[in-house]
């Protein structure tokens, strides 16, 4: 991702020619760049998987919300304050 981001707009245009996506391609692979390096702090030789599927389930940027989500509950054991924290988040992210 470095080495394509590096490259100026005229050479990327000239390598390029036949993609119709290639300027919100081109901005996208920024964002995602800093975003990742910046927003998460992750290092440049950091590997990001993104699996097609966990078990049946086709991951969405949803389902990624609700794992982050549950994984903030500040919980100890299996405890009713907990299951009510889950709870109130899933409502939340349903409405």
């Amino acid at each position: 991702m470095i080495a394509y981001c590096t490259k100026p707009w005229s050479q990327i245009i000239k390598e390029q020619t036949e993609d119709s996506y290639l300027y919100s391609d081109y901005i996208l692979t920024a964002y995602t760049y800093v975003l990742l390096s910046d927003g998460y702090k992750l290092g440049d030789t950091t590997t990001v998987d993104s699996p097609d599927h966990i078990g049946s389930i086709t991951p969405t940027w949803a389902l990624g919300f609700l794992m982050y989500e549950l994984g903030n509950v500040d919980c100890k054991d299996d405890s009713p304050d907990c299951n009510k924290q889950i709870l109130e988040r899933i409502r939340f992210i349903q409405k």
